[in-house]
């Protein structure tokens, strides 16, 4: 068997190339300044609201009837759908005796028969518009009798609001305020009569009065000059 020569391995020398690190450079960063845009707050004014009264019911008509006259006492009634009926002195009115007519603008007008005034007993005579919910208007109407003079029925009466369930009408005394007058005018006229005649005859007296003292005066003296 022939020898194996193993021949030798030669292992050559590795040369590590040296790494050269790259400096690395920071950028500075540069920050800009941020303004705060100042925010104004617009003042808010505030609008005044005005509260409108609510008129929930009334009731407008005249405070007196006279008989004889053919008069038709009219009343308007808002709101009209809510009418329900009308009473005289606490007893229900028979709707034959009166008509209501829708005005169309939420208001009905009930307007009572002549023959229906003729009817009543003169004098105060209260009159009731009962409305739905429980809600009435009272008026208190004077009922004339044929040619009775003294008062005047111009006024007209409502009531309005929740708590208004009743209203009275004043009556106008026309008779009664011009004899006051008249009166008053007579009095003093007699008192301002009076007055100067009295002043009169004192102004006499006293002008009386001065002659006379005037006279004596006058007298006395051209006496003693004589003496």
């Amino acid at each position: 068997e022939q020898p194996t020569t193993e021949q030798p391995t030669t292992e050559q020398p590795t040369t590590e190339q040296p790494t050269t690190e790259q400096p690395t450079t920071e950028q500075p960063t540069t920050e800009q300044p941020t303004t705060e845009q100042p925010t104004t707050e617009q003042p808010t004014t505030e609008q005044p609201t005005t509260v409108e009264p609510v008129i929930e019911y009334y009731v407008q008509g005249p405070t007196e009837w006279t008989q004889g006259s053919g008069d038709a006492p009219e009343y308007v009634i808002y709101p009209g759908s809510d009418f329900v009926e009308v009473t005289v002195n606490g007893d229900v009115v028979d709707s034959s005796n009166y008509d209501v007519v829708d005005n169309g603008d939420g208001t009905s007008t009930l307007t009572f028969k002549s023959e229906f005034v003729d009817s009543l007993e003169p004098g105060t005579n209260t009159v009731a518009f009962a409305l739905t919910n429980n809600r009435s208007v009272e008026i208190s109407v004077n009922v004339a009798e044929p040619g009775e003079e003294g008062t005047t029925s111009e006024d007209t009466t409502s009531a309005t609001g929740e708590d208004a369930t009743s209203a009275t009408g004043e009556e106008t005394t026309t008779t009664a305020g011009n004899s006051g007058s008249a009166t008053s005018d007579s009095a003093s006229g007699s008192t301002s009569s009076g007055a100067v005649q009295t002043g009169s005859a004192s102004m006499a007296i006293i002008i009386l009065l001065v002659l006379v003292s005037a006279t004596a005066g006058i007298y006395f003296f051209r006496k003693r000059r004589d003496d």
